[in-house]
Parts: C-alpha cells; sequence; structure tokens
C-alpha cells in the first residue's frame, strides 16, 4: 500500500494520469487498484448526542489523497508518496 497527498485534486489528475474526461477516476484492474479518498476530515466535530444533528462541522485536511493498493506510480506522482504514522486505512 502506498499513500499519495497531493495539494488538490487538479493536481493528483495532471501527475497521475489516471483520471479521464470520459470516464472519471478509474475502476480498479489488475494492473492498478487505487481509493481514491479525495478530501479528507478531521475527528473534531461536535455533534448533539440526542438529536444526532451537527453543532461543529470537522476540519478539513490540507490535500487530496489517493490510496494505492496495486500498480505503478507514475514518476510525476512520485513526490506525492507520504508515510503517514497513523494511516486511517489500512489493508489486513
Amino acid at each position: 500500500m502506498q499513500y499519495l497527498k497531493f495539494p488538490d485534486e487538479d493536481t493528483a489528475k495532471s501527475a497521475t494520469g489516471w483520471w479521464s474526461k470520459k470516464a472519471g477516476w478509474p475502476s480498479p484492474t489488475p494492473a492498478l487498484q487505487i481509493v481514491v479518498r479525495g478530501t479528507l476530515y478531521n475527528d473534531d466535530g461536535e455533534y448533539d448526542p440526542e438529536t444526532r444533528k451537527t453543532i461543529k462541522e470537522p476540519s478539513k485536511r490540507d490535500g487530496f489523497f489517493i490510496d494505492v493498493i496495486y500498480g505503478d506510480i507514475p514518476q510525476m506522482a512520485q513526490q506525492y508518496i507520504v508515510m503517514p504514522t497513523h494511516p486511517d486505512f489500512v489493508l489486513a
């Protein structure tokens, strides 16, 4: 598993080359399996326990995130590989 953090979605689209105007982000194939996580949120929201309504929206994390389960990462995208100390998503 490799984790990619881009400054924004447009950078992710151009650096990876995986996105197309016609099909969007690719579906999994034997050669490439990715999870486009997009914008992630921190765990700092506040919610009313009785009504379950949002009191305070959670804050957004900086960046646009893609997890690569299997496949080659294009050279232009390799500069965006990160190694999170506590990843939110891990395959067993």
